[in-house]
């Protein structure tokens, strides 16, 4: 599956409802549809790639969206246009998620919910612990200079189908 535009509600749902049917009976199902709802979640509220859905002057994040299925794994991965000043504190904010443990996630995870701790305007910032403390999953970002106002931001997951 490939995406590449704006990520509005509707277009989550119906990618979600696609993604449901491709994958029906597979034991994995589960959580590669919770993590692909929190990366599309995380363009649409995030990206700094912008597109007015209404004349109010509402706008929604434009990302792409990538699933890919190999023999022993998927490929879950994300892409969208991250405003420059954002890079830093999320790349400290990943590294920092990718060297604790499932355990040490779950407890962040249970923590962040009850206290509100790192909410932002968009949410409680649980979105990649949510996916950082899934099993069977490994995270791994990438951050790329892209121009002089934004960086390019990368969210991959690798999900063993080993259960």
């Amino acid at each position: 599956m490939f995406y590449k535009g704006p990520v509005p509600q509707e277009t989550l749902v119906d990618m979600g409802s696609f993604l449901k049917s491709m994958l029906y009976g597979n034991p994995r199902i589960k959580t590669i549809f919770a993590i692909f709802v929190e990366m599309a979640h995380n363009i649409l509220n995030h990206s700094g790639e912008r597109e007015m859905i209404d004349l109010a002057g509402n706008d929604i994040g434009v990302g792409l969206i990538i699933l890919r299925e190999l023999p022993d794994h998927f490929v879950l991965k994300s892409c969208n246009p991250l405003r420059r000043e954002a890079a830093d504190p999320l790349a400290e904010r990943l590294a920092h998620l990718r060297s604790m443990s499932k355990d040490e996630l779950k407890r962040l995870y249970v923590s962040l919910r009850k206290t509100g701790e790192n909410r932002t305007q968009k949410g409680a910032g649980l979105g990649l612990v949510e996916i950082a403390k899934r099993p069977d999953t490994q995270l791994d970002f990438a951050i790329q200079p892209f121009n002089h106002q934004f960086d390019l931001f990368s969210l991959t997951a690798t999900i063993s189908k080993g259960g």
